[in-house]
């Protein structure tokens, strides 16, 4: 007889009790002979175990453990993530300062005492992102970059170990991110187009010769990046420094480092991981939505004579590729819209007159 998944897992786990009742009440073949067949009795076996604790919990296993058709997740395999999960996101110095902002927070996390060591990272590792930034005016060969990042390890790995926390794997990756913007800004730039939006979309197209280029190929291996990486970064917001992905790998180094701080006080041994959990926690406070009150607070406070459509388009913007752009979005709203906003605003409904 045909039975489902959900009805074998039940009775797997029903036999399991059952099982454990007949054994605690002592129901075999060998005690229906005895007067008594409830009395107690050796086990087969001497007893070593204390105590047992068997949990079954009603419903299937994670469909991440088992082997159904995921349709969904095989179509939409290579892809960028979907916008919807970056809504919420909060990293480095923009959740520090979230954080920080708020007394409620700071309770709840137990970071009050901490703040202030947490803060003072922050312009350390700026710094010597900048500096090992300044090394790299253009893209070098693999050769000459493995020479200037050993160059800097003899001369500066100690400090830079002091000031960010970070190991020399970190010192590594930090080189050789710079590096990977330089080889796709000369890529880019080498595309035919009008302007530097034509010509980020030509390098995405072509993102299959550029990561075939010797160069490129083996600085993405070391920074385990994929094609999609690649692509994505080729396609990012249109701006000739690239200033979007320029911060967000800073604030990723800045979220390792922030991570990395360590004990400010014996009561207080781990604040890079309180931040962690504040950053990650699904069940207190929501630093995500934080971080789009405050944008939209911003937009409140500069955007008079909006709409809410506008006014939720351009804190979607910000929110996305930072503030530095607000001032223009709220004298030319329409230039606040891009992928990331429509794919945003497509699930953003009118919550009527207030």
């Amino acid at each position: 007889m045909p039975t489902s998944r959900r009805r074998f897992l039940w009775n797997a786990g029903s036999g399991l009790g059952s099982l454990a009742f007949a054994s605690l009440a002592g129901h075999n073949r060998a005690l229906a002979a005895l007067a008594d067949p409830l009395a107690p009795k050796s086990p087969q076996f001497p007893p070593r175990a204390k105590s047992v604790i068997w949990l079954f919990m009603e419903g299937g296993p994670s469909h991440l453990d088992l082997f159904d058709p995921k349709p969904e997740l095989q179509r939409l395999a290579g892809q960028p993530m979907p916008a919807s999960f970056g809504k919420a996101q909060a990293i480095g110095g923009t959740a520090l300062a979230t954080v920080a902002a708020d007394a409620g927070s700071t309770a709840f996390y137990d970071l009050d005492a901490d703040i202030a060591a947490l803060n003072a990272v922050v312009p350390l590792l700026l710094a010597q992102y900048a500096r090992i930034d300044g090394l790299l005016p253009a893209a070098l060969t693999e050769a000459n970059l493995q020479v200037a990042i050993a160059a800097d390890r003899a001369a500066n790995l100690a400090a830079f170990q002091s000031d960010t926390g970070l190991g020399p794997s970190d010192h590594e990756h930090m080189f050789r991110t710079i590096q990977f913007r330089r080889q796709a800004l000369a890529f880019v730039n080498a595309q035919a187009g009008a302007n530097i939006a034509a010509k980020r979309a030509a390098a995405g197209g072509n993102v299959a010769a550029f990561v075939a280029m010797a160069d490129v190929g083996v600085n993405m291996l070391a920074l385990a990046m994929k094609q999609s990486d690649a692509e994505a970064f080729l396609r990012a917001t249109p701006s000739p420094n690239l200033p979007g992905i320029d911060n967000e790998h800073r604030q990723g180094f800045l979220t390792r480092a922030l991570f990395s701080v360590l004990a400010t006080a014996p009561d207080h041994p781990d604040p890079g991981l309180a931040l962690k959990h504040a950053m990650t926690d699904d069940s207190g406070f929501k630093l995500g939505r934080f971080v789009i009150r405050d944008n939209f607070a911003a937009v409140l406070a500069g955007g008079a004579g909006l709409t809410r459509e506008q006014r939720a388009q351009i804190t979607a913007r910000i929110h996305n590729s930072g503030p530095g752009g607000l001032a223009g979005f709220l004298a030319n709203p329409a230039t606040a819209v891009n992928p990331y906003v429509n794919a945003v605003m497509a699930h953003w409904v009118d919550p009527g007159p207030p």
